[in-house]
């Protein structure tokens, strides 16, 4: 019982803003294209604390989901002499995604 204005009035404190997780890296990359088919080396420093995990784009398209902490990937596809296929990798978690830049090949 009482008057509502000997209440203190309380502002709670501003909610933090958590970052997306840090952009990897890229340390090495390299490739081989023989017989019809390109292997593609990917070797990058994790440098999130925050990630869910990588992605793997080829041609603006999710070719493989890594774990937290990846800091490798191999694949093998079909590209013909003279074909063109473009690759980046993406870091994602609850608070957002950073990609890499685009890595272009030629066989």
């Amino acid at each position: 019982s009482g008057s509502y204005w000997v209440v203190p009035t309380l502002t709670p404190p501003p909610t933090a803003t958590l970052l997306p997780p840090q952009a990897p890296s890229i340390t090495k990359w390299d490739f081989s294209c023989s017989g019809g088919n390109v292997t593609f080396n990917l070797v990058w420093e994790d440098r999130a604390t925050n990630e869910t995990g990588y992605r793997i784009f080829r041609d603006g398209e999710a070719v493989a989901e890594l774990p937290a902490n990846s800091t490798s990937w191999t694949e093998t596809t079909p590209l013909e002499s003279g074909e063109s296929v473009a690759y980046y990798l993406q870091v994602y978690g609850p608070t957002g995604t950073l990609n890499t830049s685009i890595i272009k090949l030629t066989c």
